[in-house]
Parts: C-alpha cells; sequence; structure tokens
C-alpha cells in the first residue's frame, strides 16, 4: 500500500481567536452611568473592543473605566477567548485500494491531511473544525469531455488542545477514487476492398478536487481555509454555524 502526495497548500492564518464573531450580548454601563447591550469582539489587559446592539457600531473602552460588573464579565471572555494565531495546511494524499484484475480500472482512496499549527506561546482552548470536500467527475471521450462537481456534507473533528509553537494533524474522511480508460476497435470494410480500423479511447476519473473548512470555538470562526473555487462551501459552513448537526470525530496528533 502507497501513499502518495497530492496537491498541498499553505494558509498563513494570522487571525485572533478573540477576533472571530461576537458572543452573547451583554449589558455595559459607560462612564456617564448609561446602560447599552453589546457584545465583545475583542479585548487585552488595558481595552475591550464592543460592538454595540442596536446599530452594530463598534468601539473601544479602556477596561479600567468600566463598571466592576463589566470588568468581571471581560476578564472571563479574554480568559475563555485567548488570543491565538493559526496556520493551516493541507495535502491532499491517495492511498492505493483494491482493484479488479483489470488494467483499464484503477481504485484508491483519497483524503486530505489538514495540518493546524499553534503559532502562539499559549495552548489553544479545545476547537471544532468543520469541512466541506468537492467530489469532481471528469470524462473525455471523443465526442469531448465533460467534468461534474459535487459539495459532500459537513463533516465535523473535535480539536484537542494544541501546545504552544506545536501543530496538530487530521484526516479528512476518505472518500473511493477510480480511474478507467478504455480503447474501443470499430472495422470497416470499404468498397475498394480494403479494411479500415479505427480506434477510439475514453477515460474518466472521479474523486476529491478541494477542500474548505472553518475553525470554531464557542460558536465562533477563530480561522478558515479555502482552495481555490471553495468559496460557496466556506459561506456554507459559515451559515451554518459551529453546532449543526454534522458527522463528527475526534482527532488530533502533534508530531
Amino acid at each position: 500500500m502507497k501513499v502518495f502526495p497530492a496537491t498541498r497548500s499553505l494558509c498563513s492564518c494570522c487571525l485572533l481567536l478573540a477576533a472571530g464573531l461576537p458572543l452573547h450580548g451583554h449589558v455595559f454601563t459607560n462612564p456617564d452611568g448609561k446602560t447599552f447591550e453589546g457584545e465583545i469582539v475583542n479585548g487585552n489587559e488595558k481595552t475591550v473592543t464592543i460592538e454595540r446592539k442596536g446599530d452594530k457600531k463598534a468601539f473601544v473602552m479602556e477596561r479600567a473605566r468600566l463598571s466592576e460588573n463589566d470588568q468581571a464579565h471581560v476578564a472571563k471572555w479574554i480568559t475563555d477567548n485567548p488570543n491565538v494565531r493559526l496556520s493551516i495546511k493541507t495535502v491532499k494524499k491517495s492511498v492505493d485500494a483494491d482493484t479488479p484484475d483489470s488494467r483499464s480500472v484503477k481504485n484508491s482512496e483519497e483524503f486530505y491531511e489538514i495540518e493546524i499549527r499553534n503559532e502562539s506561546a499559549q495552548a489553544t482552548p479545545q476547537l471544532e473544525l468543520r469541512y466541506m470536500q468537492r467530489l469532481t467527475s471528469r470524462q473525455s471521450t471523443g465526442q469531448g469531455n465533460s467534468t461534474t462537481s459535487n459539495p459532500g456534507n459537513a463533516e465535523v473533528i473535535h480539536i484537542q488542545p494544541i501546545p504552544a509553537f506545536r501543530s496538530t494533524v487530521v484526516n479528512s474522511q476518505s472518500v473511493k477514487s477510480t480511474k478507467t480508460s478504455h480503447v474501443s476497435t470499430e472495422t470497416t470494410q470499404l468498397s475498394n476492398g480494403r479494411t479500415r480500423i479505427d480506434q477510439r479511447s475514453s477515460k474518466s476519473r472521479s474523486g476529491l478536487s478541494g477542500i474548505s473548512l472553518v475553525i470554531f470555538h464557542n460558536e465562533r470562526r477563530v480561522a478558515q481555509h479555502a482552495l481555490m473555487g471553495m468559496e460557496k462551501q466556506t459561506e456554507e459552513l459559515l451559515r451554518q454555524g459551529a453546532n449543526s448537526s454534522a458527522a463528527s470525530s475526534p482527532g488530533g496528533t502533534f508530531p
């Protein structure tokens, strides 16, 4: 059994874990004593960025000017959502599968190896990786070529905390890939007594041709990665969010 690396893609996601989608609303009190409902979108030791619920306007406030209750809320949010930078690399791989005794058919199993690297000096929290793979079938005959593509179902992998400056590797669900080739021979008897022999070849291939993935933490997008042409699949993953029902599996090894 052989494993062959294929398509390689590197995405340096210098995304902060705390810079994703906002969490649930909280009633804040500004320095003038007025209250407003908002959602934290980012925070550090000195400041916090809050998106006001009514007009979706985001503004930065000094944490020291918040009420004690608000400061406690911000401190908990930062603890639950540490700033972590991730980089993502995907490599398509193929594993030979048992093939019937035929030179015209070749079967294999294809999947994407996904490497997630923590580029920060602190461990990540537990993450959820949601992905979709594109399945493509191509046919080539004497009459022309045809290609059809369909996205697979959304799949989920739970990623355990990644230590600082370490990587974890997970595999996507494998799919069957088939290559076929066929040559047909047609014999025609001509009027002058000669025989004309025509050969027509046809080829087909089906298998993986792309992947889109989004990483969530506490229902928030923290990183995303997609191969060319997979933008619609990324939009679908974001629309579904982190908690929609999809097949899930544990994963992660530290190389």
